[in-house]
């Protein structure tokens, strides 16, 4: 693997101009992900296993701190993808607490966050990820719109 494009991106980039940056940019990040998911291929599952349980374990972590300084009753949370961090445990430990939680829902060319209460709410949509039930409520008639809450969005583990 070519490990170059993790040691200096910034050094190129202070050189060029704001459009060539953004070029550069986002030739990094096409880069980066194709170097994580080569990492990724080479693991075998039990170890993506072990790493996506550990990613969770540790955003859940976050959200207790979270949750003893500020409070909050709702998360906003993705899917996760096959070859992402699973979002599973996250689900289950807000539902364990009864906090609101928000999944997305594909509309066409739009995307929108509904309320879940359990993964029987949950039905294959678009690309085999899992979305709310026509029957869900929109998030934002459910909740307080005003009120700051968590958004999960799961990455490569």
């Amino acid at each position: 693997m070519d490990r170059s494009i993790l040691e200096n991106p910034a050094e190129e980039s202070s050189l060029m101009g704001s459009t060539e940056k953004t070029e550069s940019i986002d030739e990094g990040k096409k880069k980066l992900r194709a170097y994580i998911k080569g990492l990724r291929k080479e693991m075998t599952e039990a170890e993506k296993k072990s790493r996506s349980k550990r990613a969770a374990a540790n955003a859940i972590r976050f959200l207790e701190t979270l949750m003893g300084r500020e409070g909050f009753s709702w998360v906003y949370c993705y899917m996760d993808l096959e070859k992402e961090a699973g979002t599973e445990d996250i689900i289950s430990w807000c539902m364990e607490r009864r906090i609101h939680i928000a999944a997305p829902k594909v509309l066409g060319e739009e995307m929108d966050f509904f309320e879940i209460r359990s993964w029987n709410d949950l039905v294959p949509g678009t690309m085999g990820i899992l979305e709310p039930k026509e029957s869900c409520k929109r998030a934002l008639e459910a909740s307080d719109s005003s009120a700051s809450c968590p958004v999960i969005v799961p990455g490569v583990a």
